[in-house]
């Protein structure tokens, strides 16, 4: 059954990609240029450098009718064969790659896909405060519009609400959420704020006191994490309107 048409047009060349084995892809090109879907006798080709975390992601966003990447191969199309998907690879002109949605990469080992996962499904909220003010933690971090895609951690609203949504049972930290949103976390950084020499930087999760390595800290369900830099840096009220979360 044919789940995504090609986008290109009539007559570029094509290559039909075979998924064997989870981990062992074969491309083969197809013996004519006129659109078949047909590979029998088709010619071995060289398949482009990629990882299984890639195919994944890929094949998500196929499901959903979106072109993708593999390394520099356009991948237009997917249907399934009794030996498994069968990717349908095309080679176009510059105007149409643009139109090709590229695959966002992993972020510590963090994948970004077509929907949430459901397997684990937590939340956590976050608080950071610089010199009495806040600073906000952006709606969407972790999401990726021009690709189609969600990084197993993101957020949905500015409130400081973290979720993770992930296909597989792992474990997350507080560093690992800064690194998808591309912001500073240290010691002394928090993403804006920083602590001057001489200047508190306080840490508390669920109310205690943590006095380790900020990024090592681990995103539990309902983990309420405020960091603080100078002052006033006292214990802060405990986080409890998690309501359906």
């Amino acid at each position: 059954m044919v789940i995504a048409q090609s986008i290109l047009q009539r007559g570029a060349a094509s290559v039909h990609c075979a998924a064997k084995r989870r981990r062992h892809l074969s491309f083969v090109r197809s013996p004519g240029d006129d659109g078949d879907d047909g590979d029998d006798g088709a010619e071995p080709v060289a398949p482009p450098v990629t990882s299984p975390h890639t195919v994944h992601r890929c094949l998500n966003l196929l499901r959903h009718a979106t072109p993708c990447t593999l390394g520099r191969v356009m991948i237009s199309g997917l249907r399934f064969a009794a030996a498994g998907p069968v990717l349908f690879v095309a080679f176009a002109t510059a105007s149409q790659a643009q139109r090709v949605v590229a695959v966002a990469p992993p972020i510590a080992g963090i994948s970004c896909d077509a929907m949430e996962g459901q397997r684990m499904h937590i939340h956590q909220r976050l608080t950071i405060v610089d010199h009495g003010k806040p600073v906000a933690i952006p709606e969407n971090v972790g999401q990726r519009p021009a690709q189609r895609c969600l990084y197993w951690l993101h957020t949905h609203t500015p409130d400081g609400i973290l979720h993770i949504e992930a296909p597989l049972d792992r474990k997350f930290t507080l560093g690992d959420f800064f690194t998808i949103w591309g912001q500073p976390l240290s010691r002394t950084h928090a993403a804006t704020a920083t602590a001057a020499k001489g200047t508190a930087f306080t840490v508390w999760v669920n109310g205690a006191r943590y006095t380790g390595d900020p990024r090592k800290i681990d995103l539990v369900a309902h983990a309420d994490i405020v960091i603080q830099i100078g002052k006033p840096n006292g214990k802060p009220v405990a986080f409890t309107t998690w309501g359906t979360l």
